[in-house]
């Protein structure tokens, strides 16, 4: 599932930023966990206790099996977190065409939880889903395409899938095709455009484009130099758990 831990490369951009400026910082952040957005009928039965959405589940109904299998993957309103359950249950809707299913089903075998790791059937489960116009699985094909886990690594087909995404709203996808803008993977080199996603995901609250649209007004690339809209943007990740966020604000105090 999408993380808001920085992986090798994002740590890898952080660095040399932050190096061109005389700036060294330590990355880490609190890793948040979040439950699948609901763009279907889910909602419909999103006032139910987790005992009737059981009894429903059991019934076969498609969104209340896609619920359980959500409730159980973060563990919430009394359920336990029970990866195994979470991928019975989320398997049942997502082969009724559940996307929601579908894209818990695809971050259970892409991390190996309740399910033996499978990359590339997380893909298959994440493109049944992302093939049903639904943002959070566009944004972690697009990942797997990025990435080259479970498919052949295609930098312009990534790009394709998080703008797909991030048209949808989805700030992790705003956030990565930001960072492909600006490093010109897949698209063309442009950090304006970059720091427009950075801002519509920082919006959002994502600590990581908060902190890069931060290093892009420090150094005054893709928008002018504004050391005040810097360090708000660091102080605004700081809030969010973001540790290099809270050391580049304190650089400024």
């Amino acid at each position: 599932m999408p993380k808001d831990n920085f992986d090798k490369h994002e740590a890898g951009l952080f660095k040399k930023y932050f190096l061109s400026i005389g700036l060294v910082a330590l990355l880490g952040v609190v890793a948040a966990v979040v439950i699948p957005a609901t763009n279907s009928s889910d909602d419909e039965i999103g006032s139910f206790d987790p005992d009737e959405i059981e009894t429903l589940a059991y019934k076969g109904d498609p969104s209340a099996q896609s619920r359980l299998g959500a409730m159980y993957y973060v563990g919430r309103d009394d359920v336990d977190q029970d990866y195994t359950k979470a991928a019975e249950w989320s398997q049942k809707a997502a082969d009724q065409g559940n996307a929601n299913a579908q894209l818990v089903l695809g971050w259970l075998y892409e991390d190996g939880n309740g399910v033996r790791q499978d990359y590339n059937e997380a893909a298959e489960w994440f493109r049944k889903a992302a093939d049903q116009d639904h943002a959070g699985a566009q944004s972690s094909l697009g990942a797997m395409y990025e990435s080259g886990k479970g498919v052949r690594q295609d930098y312009a087909e990534a790009s394709k899938l998080y703008k797909k995404a991030a048209d949808q709203g989805d700030a992790h996808a705003q956030f990565r095709l930001g960072v492909m803008y600006q490093e010109g993977n897949g698209v063309r080199q442009d950090y304006a455009e970059a720091s427009k996603l950075y801002k519509k995901a920082a919006n959002q609250g994502n600590g990581k484009a908060q902190v890069l649209l931060g290093v892009m007004y420090e150094s005054g690339k893709g928008v002018r130099q504004d050391y005040a809209e810097a360090k708000e943007w660091f102080g605004k990740a700081c809030d969010n758990g973001i540790q290099v966020g809270c050391d580049q604000y304190r650089a400024y105090n």
